[in-house]
């Protein structure tokens, strides 16, 4: 197994013992909550404990753990409030591992002005971060390491006292400062155990919108800021060996970038996973951190050799215990959980397994059943052919990175009993392995045969429903979303299955599913791009729901969607059309950028045209990172204003088609006129949409 797995594992190991604890408490979000004044602790609180979050039904003899009800039923009480996050310690944490860039690191963090939380009506945790100016850090002339240093060692070493002055007369002019924002799906815990965390960052004073790979690219264009600006004064300057002071500045800018460097590798990291699946299986946790502190001790670091004592952390306990009694002040729930006990639970994990591939992780356990006792009475009463052997449970973490670059994380953890059962008789029955493939679970059970007087009857279960889709591209005056994005919708019933015995006994079988297609049975509603557009979309984008449209019913005539009900969504692009440079207004500048645009299209040798997927339309809006990306094909999309593709593919067609690579748009001099007609129409007396437009391509 390669080093950058173990790495990865390593963050995972460290977190588990706290994991479960945090999903319960939400640690990470309580504090000072602007509703505390009036605790709503009530006398006869509802109590969380650990067992209580690994409990499974004895009667469920494969099934799993419903610790998620329990987190969304602690988020519903705590809907509407809000308050500031306390993150001194994570700061400090941080800090101390900086080395010899503690104090510019302490410079950073001191930037770091306020972290709120809310919680919606849903469920769903936003969590916001306002970072002050951190340009005023790299400035401070007291912090080892800062430009204003390096401004003042170009002065001295050159001779050239002047420099000073006006290279922080032109550092002072940068603002790095910008809010960062998290949004937690805890609403996805009313219907399984998965929760996604969304990121983003907007710098102050723009519209642009940053995911985590494009905060990384942000840091690195303000350093080459930093390196622009310390050039011009030196080539203003009577320095004679420019040379040698631009090579100082190269220096302090690489040590900056390294670290933006060290991001994007990470990033990418997760992001891509292990080409290949890589595996490594562990007795227990300690022999996992043993094997993960031999990889990391060239590093001089180490994680503590145990759950326990990573729970046993000072820091740790004190900062788990004052959220845990934040957390009970706001909702009738106490949580008779410690750190301990967590981390004891780290440790009773064995036959641990580790894997990755294409950024998705997952970390797998097993532990003692605490039900064992009752689970052998339940099964045993129930089956007459087999018996009871044994029976745990499995603990299994998944992460999936694969979009952390965009700023997307998921984590599901799951808690599923296995039982290992035997004929009872040597010619009773014959024993079989069964795998249950939807969640990765191999259990021991027993193959029966059916009394011929029996009656099997079979019920409703679930409902899931696959909806797989394309994204699509609109302009605020189109009146319908394409049905064409949908690549296909099905719906996935389950029945539970079984029978009684002439005893009373209950027998429980194999689950039977059937699919659904909904191809024909869903639309989207009354919702347009014309009705769904806002000029106060940052990033252009929306979630478009998916509606049935009427009731479907499974075979047996089960009404699982009723009509009306969103089955799903899709994602759409839309803005104004003729919108070139994404800015969200229409005026002149977007001429501009056509006429560039179809200037460097054309600049091919021997009049060929230039592979657009080189070539940058929308250049200096933040939002575009790849001239082959989402966003500068949207650019197109918009800035091709008299190209009428048919209306059920236009949607798909931005620089060229994705389903149809003989598509183009063809952005040209007659685009660009047709903008400057259309901003001098709505200046007068014209209103802006379809009716003007109209009048623009019909001239």
């Amino acid at each position: 197994m390669k080093n950058s797995l173990f790495k990865r594992a390593a963050a995972a190991v460290a977190t588990v013992p706290l994991a479960l604890g945090q999903c319960l408490t939400y640690s990470s979000f309580a504090a000072d909550d602007k509703a505390a004044e009036t605790s709503t602790t009530a006398a006869a609180s509802e109590k969380v404990t650990l067992d209580t979050l690994l409990y499974i039904d004895p009667t469920e003899f494969e099934g799993y753990s419903q610790w998620n009800t329990q987190a969304a039923a602690i988020l519903d009480k705590a809907a509407n409030k809000s308050g500031t996050i306390n993150v001194d310690s994570i700061i400090n944490t941080v800090t101390d591992q900086a080395g010899k860039y503690k104090a510019m690191a302490e410079a950073l963090a001191s930037k770091l002005e306020k972290v709120e939380y809310s919680v919606d009506e849903t469920g769903n945790i936003t969590i916001t971060a306002k970072i002050g100016n951190a340009a005023e850090a790299l400035n401070d002339a007291n912090v080892k390491g800062s430009f204003a240093r390096l401004a003042k060692k170009i002065a001295d070493n050159y001779g050239v006292p002047e420099i000073e002055t006006k290279m922080n007369a032109e550092f002072a002019k940068f603002d790095i400062s910008g809010t960062i924002k998290v949004d937690v799906l805890g609403s996805m815990l009313d219907s399984g155990t998965k929760v996604t965390a969304n990121y983003e960052f907007r710098p102050t004073g723009s519209k642009a919108v940053y995911d985590a790979a494009g905060t990384v690219e942000y840091v690195k264009s303000k350093l080459a800021d930093y390196k622009a600006a310390a050039y011009k004064v030196i080539e203003d300057s009577a320095i004679v060996d420019k040379a040698g002071a631009k090579a100082d500045v190269d220096k302090r800018v690489a040590d900056y970038e390294k670290f933006a460097n060290k991001g994007a590798n990470a990033l990418t990291k997760f992001n891509d996973g292990p080409s290949e699946k890589e595996t490594k299986s562990y007795d227990n946790i300690s022999s996992l951190i043993a094997d993960v502190n031999a990889k990391i001790a060239k590093y001089n670091r180490s994680i503590p050799a145990s759950g326990a004592e990573i729970a046993a952390n000072s820091t740790l306990v004190k900062n788990f215990n004052e959220y845990k009694e934040k957390v009970e002040n706001n909702v009738p729930y106490t949580f008779d959980i410690t750190a301990d006990q967590l981390g004891a639970f780290a440790d009773s994990l064995s036959n641990i397994n580790i894997e990755g591939q294409a950024g998705n992780f997952k970390l797998e356990g097993i532990f003692d059943d605490a039900e064992a006792a009752q689970v052998e009475e339940a099964y045993n009463s129930t089956h007459d052919d087999t018996e009871y052997v044994s029976s745990n449970k499995k603990f299994t973490v998944t992460a999936d990175t694969s979009n952390i670059k965009g700023g997307s994380v998921s984590i599901d953890v799951k808690i599923q009993r296995q039982i290992v059962t035997k004929p009872k008789t040597a010619t009773s029955s014959t024993s079989t392995t069964t795998t249950t493939t939807t969640t990765t679970t191999t259990t021991t059970t027993t193959s029966t045969s059916i009394p011929e007087d029996v009656v099997v009857t079979t019920s409703f279960k679930s409902a899931l429903p696959e909806i797989s889709a394309d994204y699509g591209f609109y302009t605020e005056i189109d009146e319908k979303f394409a049905l064409g994005q949908i690549k296909t919708a099905k719906l996935v019933v389950t029945y539970a299955k079984g029978y009684t015995k002439a005893d009373g006994t209950k027998v429980d079988l194999a689950p039977e599913t059937e699919t659904i297609d909904l191809t024909s049975s869903i639309t989207y509603g009354d919702k347009t791009p014309a009705n769904t557009y806002s000029a106060d979309s940052k990033d252009f984008k929306y979630a478009v729901p998916v509606i049935a449209t009427d009731d479907i019913k499974d075979s047996k005539g089960n009404v699982v969607f009723a009509k009306g009900a969103t089955v799903g969504t899709v994602t759409a692009y839309i803005g104004l059309k003729g919108d070139a440079n994404l800015d969200g207004k229409l005026t002149a500048v977007d001429a501009s950028y056509i006429l560039k645009y179809y200037a460097e299209l054309s600049s091919g040798k021997d009049g060929a045209e230039v592979d657009p997927l080189t070539v940058t339309l929308c250049r200096e809006n933040e939002l575009v990172t790849d001239p082959a990306g989402v966003y500068d094909n949207f650019a197109a999309f918009l800035g091709d204003v008299r190209n009428d593709i048919n209306a059920d593919i236009a949607w798909s067609v931005g620089k060229i088609g994705r389903n149809d690579n003989e598509l183009k748009r063809q952005a040209s001099a007659t685009d660009a006129s047709a903008f400057l007609k259309y901003y001098a129409l709505v200046s007068g007396n014209d209103e802006p949409g379809k009716a003007t437009w109209a009048k623009v391509l019909e001239g």
